[in-house]
């Protein structure tokens, strides 16, 4: 008896934490990924959805790919396990494992990227094709992927960082450090046009802000670590990572989501090509697209999953199956609530709030459209991501990642096939379904074969059980209301935002569009409080009832 109150009241406590290291690690992304969407709207306005800017893109996706599978994937859910394990031994063996990570990873990134320099055409002409060369944008682009190249060894030091600083409970500097490189790359844009006195492509100017933000970042990461006396000078002895076990199992558990990444780097090569093939400046409109959905992926997903990663394996661990499924259930509900209240937004008032923060400078009103349909497109994928970014954080607490692998290779030949049909004829819309299917698809993989690899490991334990009867079921209806909203939004956009001022007699400009953005968003702002109050999980009931009391008081 006793023993149960006392686990009831660990459980408490473990989802109090988890509530709090959510909390921080959001309003870390949410920093973050703002400033990435001003970022857009600032380069946008300064360079247009022009050559140069698709150019300075291409170049970009794949370096900026890699961090996505240090920072937010591989290299960041391996290092956090094994962290927690070496933690266990005493200060000496977690600083030893720090020194030896970074020392292996600064070796292996910065050989990428001097190989980034030396074939940086070919690798550009393969992402681009003919019409990519054609256009004159190959050179510009190889050149811009050499100063980028040099970004990966600086992200690979900032995931070691967001690796302890997660396992610190530090969650919010962990998160919000990528402002800086949104900041740099927003200097940089705005000091561009004084390259042109020197006969210099204003566009190199955010390559190196994205070099100087990156650098910043690493500085106020590292900071606490010195504090705290974590840091020694970098391991590079060859024979110190051969015989380093954790090391091995570092690396032995960045094998399967390692090779994942590595088929969406592919799938997102594949993605390029169809959009430099279908016409100057969608590569652009993509890529605005990706950016802002990124921001409640990012703030839902990756901060939720970041945060419980630690508190999961934790669990694992102490052979809690009861406390795991409580954990995991109540972020997969929350997480997936979020994100359809944010697909149900951009659905109805993409176009304003597109207008209101991108249609500057070079930017026309075409631009928006395109763009708000991409998003609308894009924004079915954003319930299927977020999710499947706490249910990949559950298959490294479980030590089960091999099937990580199989699902990203369906992931990889579906994405491709369904881009070959749909993008030729659909355009930015038919990329959009194609990574919102695809990711789907990938979402119920995960979540399938999580509870099947959890069985067999657990004797027949369900990882949802904790979630109710009714919790597949309810999976089910996010799933499909995700496609519906994201239909509606290019219904929206197509028949009512493109012939407003025909529909309405008005003319639309930014006060329009902010009056729209403003009462719209407070209306499903009410509503969406209201639901939650009602029907919503219990975390989010107690982080919005906290937030409403702060608002008051």
């Amino acid at each position: 008896m006793q023993n149960g109150i006392q686990e009831e009241s660990n459980l408490q406590k473990e989802t109090k934490q988890l509530g709090r290291a959510s909390f921080g690690a959001m309003l870390g992304v949410l920093l973050s990924r703002a400033s990435g969407v001003l970022r857009t709207a600032v380069v946008n306005a300064t360079f247009g959805l022009s050559h140069s800017l698709d150019a300075f893109n291409t170049a970009f996706r794949f370096p900026n790919s890699l961090r996505d599978l240090l920072a937010d994937g591989a290299l960041s859910a391996a290092f956090v396990k094994v962290l927690v394990d070496e933690r266990a031994k005493g200060k000496e063996a977690e600083k030893e494992l720090i020194q030896v990570i970074i020392g292996f990873f600064l070796f292996l990134t910065l050989l990428i990227a001097f190989l980034t320099m030396i074939f940086s055409t070919p690798f550009m002409q393969l992402i681009g094709g003919n019409q990519f060369k054609n256009s004159g944008n190959l050179e510009l682009a190889s050149q811009l992927f050499k100063i980028l190249g040099f970004y990966l060894p600086l992200t690979m030091l900032n995931a070691v960082a967001m690796g302890v600083l997660s396992v610190l409970g530090q969650t919010f500097r962990a998160m919000n450090s990528s402002a800086f490189l949104n900041v740099g790359i927003i200097a940089c844009a705005v000091c561009s046009p004084f390259l042109s006195h020197f006969s210099i492509n204003p566009i190199y100017a955010i390559a190196v802000g994205a070099m100087l933000g990156a650098f910043f970042q690493m500085i106020y990461q590292y900071i606490p670590l010195y504090h705290l006396g974590l840091l020694k000078l970098p391991s590079f002895n060859v024979l110190h990572w051969i015989r380093y076990k954790p090391l091995h199992t570092v690396l032995i558990l960045m094998i399967p989501r390692g090779i994942a990444q590595g088929a969406l780097v592919i799938a997102l090569m594949i993605n390029t090509y169809y959009a430099i093939s279908i016409g100057s400046g969608v590569l652009s409109y993509i890529i605005t697209a990706i950016t802002i959905i990124q921001v409640p992926i990012g703030l839902f997903g990756v901060a939720t999953g970041f945060a419980a990663h630690p508190i999961l394996t934790k669990a694992v661990n102490e052979g809690l199956n009861k406390k795991f499924s409580s954990l995991l259930t109540e972020s997969l509900e929350t997480v997936l609530w979020l994100a359809s209240i944010t697909t149900l937004s951009f659905s109805l008032l993409i176009v304003p709030f597109y207008s209101v923060l991108f249609e500057h400078g070079k930017v026309t009103n075409y631009d928006t459209i395109q763009n708000s349909l991409a998003v609308c497109s894009y924004s079915i994928g954003i319930t299927f991501a977020a999710g499947s970014k706490i249910l990949l954080n559950a298959y490294y607490a479980i030590n089960s990642t091999k099937q990580i692998i199989y699902n990203a290779f369906i992931y990889l030949i579906l994405n491709a096939t369904l881009s070959s049909i749909l993008a030729p004829k659909y355009g930015v819309i038919g990329l959009g379904i194609s990574y919102s299917t695809s990711t789907a698809f990938d979402f119920f993989l995960n979540y399938y074969f999580l509870k099947k690899n959890f069985q067999k490991k657990y004797f027949g334990d369900n990882p949802y059980i904790a979630g109710g009867k009714y919790f597949n079921f309810k999976i089910i209806v996010f799933a499909i209301l995700s496609y519906l909203l994201g239909a509606l939004g290019i219904f929206m956009t197509n028949k009512f935002w493109k012939n407003i001022e025909n529909i309405l007699f008005f003319k639309k400009d930014f006060l329009l569009n902010f009056s729209f953005l403003t009462i719209g968003g407070l209306i499903i702002l009410i509503l969406s409080y209201l639901f939650i109050i009602r029907m919503g999980p219990h975390n989010l009931k107690n982080l919005v009832t906290k937030f409403k009391k702060r608002l008051i008081h």
